[in-house]
């Protein structure tokens, strides 16, 4: 199969090199993935100047920490990450409070 011991080498080096420049893509994915959520949040935090609807059967806020939001970004995100609404509450509720601590 490999015609010297140096033959060997580089291919295993070649292999292990194409895997790490993957997590290197992977990582920076992940990081404008993060970007991109916290960009997602801050739209549909709701805006200040209107005020919370009394009418309890039309679109409300969702109170997560200290904010309101559109009460479909629970929902809409659980949906997209494919995980429980819980989940995705506790997402945002700690996406909220690591912006509050940075």
């Amino acid at each position: 199969m490999f015609e010297s011991m140096s033959q060997w080498d580089a291919r295993r080096h070649e292999a292990m090199a194409a895997h790490v420049a993957l997590l290197f893509e992977r990582d920076e994915l992940e990081a404008r993935i993060a970007q991109s959520l916290a960009t997602v949040i801050d739209a549909y935090r709701w805006p200040e100047q209107f005020p919370e609807p009394a009418a309890v059967d039309g679109f409300r806020p969702e109170h997560i920490a200290d904010g309101m939001f559109a009460e479909d970004l629970t929902g809409e995100l659980a949906v997209a990450n494919k995980s429980a609404i819980g989940t995705a509450h506790n997402l945002v509720r700690d996406i909220i409070h690591l912006g509050r601590v940075s």
